[in-house]
């Protein structure tokens, strides 16, 4: 058994010390969570029972020998030195997105995992969905990708969301808004699905909708040798939906929430070579509309495929050296805007 304490009980240290407390995860137990504050101890007290408390970091770290992974479920600007201190006493380390606010210091963490296991939660590269978009950009089946489009307004914030955490939605406690908390789920699938582009610059409105002096809306404009990309996201826009859009030689994917219409054809760049009217119209092809369900809690499949890692050697879905390309796309927008 993984034994695992959690840092961090906001909403999603709190989801994982659930996951594993209630045995959802196998091959991996709860030892222990770390409370720094006396309503996160007492919410431990009543929920974990039979768990050790943790009231500072150097207890926590002092105890280091009683278990093997720290799951990081702290605010972004914690994760660089708590991480650090993890591989320092010999722990493997499971964080939350994103890595760090700054690239320099992911890049330490990532030079510091050396010899330690390194997983970042990604989850979205678990989900059904993302995963037969994946098969198919690496299949080839959709000849050469030309051009992507992706558009996200699902995750709407409120005040009350924005204001429920001194360090939410802040340069100082965030190191950003929208691109480096929530966004950064869509850049990585973005990076996982195209890998990096070569040149990007973006359009980043701050304060659109809340007054803060972080972005709640960002377009980013992205360019490869043969491929076209554009990210939008936006926290502000009510009614949310996710739409994709991937254009290829051979086919094309669109997504819009959970739907898929899967378009094949016959090569159209020898289409447009060699056809003798002037038109699409004898291009031949098929349409398919696809809803795939997820059979298992993306988090669930992410614990365990850390788990089997370290038992059976099998790859992280998504480990540090990976996870550090949807926080360089953030740098990159905030850098090129």
């Amino acid at each position: 058994m993984i034994k695992a304490v959690i840092t961090g009980l906001g909403v999603q240290g709190k989801k994982y010390a659930n996951m594993l407390i209630n045995n959802k995860v196998k091959g991996m137990e709860l030892k222990g969570v770390y409370a720094r504050s006396d309503k996160t101890a007492k919410w431990a007290s009543d929920n974990l029972k039979g768990i050790k408390i943790y009231r500072s970091e150097d207890e926590m770290f002092s105890d280091s020998a009683s278990f093997d992974t720290l799951i990081i479920a702290t605010p972004h600007k914690a994760h660089y030195k708590t991480t650090l201190r993890a591989f320092e006493n010999g722990l493997n380390v499971f964080c939350e997105k994103p890595l760090s606010t700054e690239v320099s210091k992911a890049e330490e963490m990532i030079r510091a995992s050396e010899g330690h296991v390194f997983a970042v939660m990604f989850h979205l590269r678990a989900v059904n969905m993302y995963r037969w978009i994946k098969d198919k950009l690496d299949s080839g089946e959709l000849g050469e990708i030309r051009r992507a489009m992706f558009e996200s307004d699902i995750y709407f914030r409120t005040s009350h969301y924005h204001n429920s955490a001194t360090w939410r939605s802040t340069l100082e406690g965030e190191g950003g808004g929208a691109l480096i908390n929530q966004g950064q789920h869509l850049l990585d699938l973005w990076q996982w699905f195209f890998g990096m582009p070569e040149k990007l610059y973006a359009d980043i409105e701050t304060g659109k909708y809340n007054s803060f002096d972080v972005e709640d809306e960002a377009t980013v404009f992205m360019k490869y040798p043969y491929m076209t990309g554009l990210f939008f996201i936006s926290t502000g826009e009510p009614l949310g939906c996710n739409r994709f859009e991937i254009i290829g030689t051979r086919g094309r994917i669109n997504l819009e929430n959970d739907i898929i219409t899967y378009y094949k054809h016959e090569d159209s760049q020898e289409y447009i070579n060699n056809s003798d009217i002037n038109t699409g119209d004898k291009l031949g092809y098929s349409i398919d509309t696809i809803k795939i369900e997820d059979n298992e809690d993306p988090y669930v499949i992410m614990f365990e495929n850390y788990v089997e890692h370290i038992e059976k050697g099998v790859p992280l879905i998504a480990d540090g050296k990976s996870g550090i390309n949807a926080l360089k796309l953030c740098s990159d927008a905030y850098k090129y805007r």
